[in-house]
């Protein structure tokens, strides 16, 4: 947590100040809100935005655009999310622990599944104009891990965070519709493999990769709290419904592959 040097309230998120260099809540973000005498602050896409503690930008795609710019901070926490989503995933199977080839197919599954997911939430934000990175969050982080030992699975280690002037509840549900809908094409796809390849290593892969990212896509689809599901099910009921009913019955056809191993 971090302090907000104005009103010294904890923040999960600060923002900086280009002029006097302190950290601010998004209350206070900008220059005549903290009483600051700077000039008029920078803009970047349409919108008023301080870059947030951390986000050293490492690059962009489209030159000045907001698309594909990333930071450190974003990839030590994303990185350390996929860690917690494997370790989950992992004690679904502690039976393959002795076969190095399988857990190896876990750990590529989950690292693509998971960033996938992610990195769509992030570019469909990006070209709304918004700002998007992945950020740790520390008590769901610390829920995911306690439930790699218990029966029920809770996959909400963090969440990519928005911020924008214009922030409309279309644009929400949509920057949420990416992530699940990422997950479930690459459980249908890799669930073919299964049914189309007889060589038993190449089977048992297809059903591992089917299995977590139907995993993911179901988990964020619950409309409860802040999951994609809540955002998707706010924006537009038929969309979630939809998407929701496709994502069961991949989910279990995955789950139905997996029961022999």
């Amino acid at each position: 947590m971090a302090t907000c040097s104005f009103c010294d309230r904890e923040v999960a998120l600060t923002f900086l100040c280009y002029s006097c260099g302190k950290q601010f809540c998004v209350e206070h973000r900008l220059p005549e809100a903290h009483g600051c005498r700077a000039a008029r602050p920078r803009i970047f896409s349409g919108f008023r935005r301080a870059r947030p503690q951390g986000s050293t930008v490492l690059g962009s795609i489209y030159g000045s655009s907001q698309v594909g710019r990333t930071s450190v901070k974003e990839i030590k926490h994303i990185l350390a999310a996929a860690g917690i989503f494997f370790a989950i995933e992992l004690s679904y199977y502690v039976y393959f622990i002795a076969m190095p080839i399988y857990i190896l197919t876990i750990f590529l599954g989950v690292l693509a599944a998971f960033l996938i997911h992610e990195y769509a939430h992030k570019l469909v934000a990006q070209s709304y104009g918004y700002w998007a990175e992945f950020r740790l969050d520390r008590m769901g982080a610390i829920i995911s891990l306690i439930s790699v030992i218990s029966p029920l699975k809770i996959v909400a280690p963090g969440a990519v965070m928005i911020y924008g002037q214009f922030v409309t509840k279309e644009d929400i549900g949509r920057i949420a519709l990416a992530g699940p809908l990422t997950n479930i094409l690459q459980s249908f796809s890799v669930a073919l493999l299964y049914t189309l390849v007889h060589q038993p290593t190449l089977a048992i892969v297809g059903v591992l990769l089917a299995s977590l990212n139907a995993d993911l896509a179901l988990f964020n689809l619950i409309p409860f709290s802040i999951m994609d599901g809540k955002k998707i099910f706010d924006w537009s009921r038929p969309v979630w419904m939809l998407l929701f009913a496709s994502t069961v019955v991949v989910w279990v056809y995955a789950r139905f592959l997996s029961s022999p191993f």
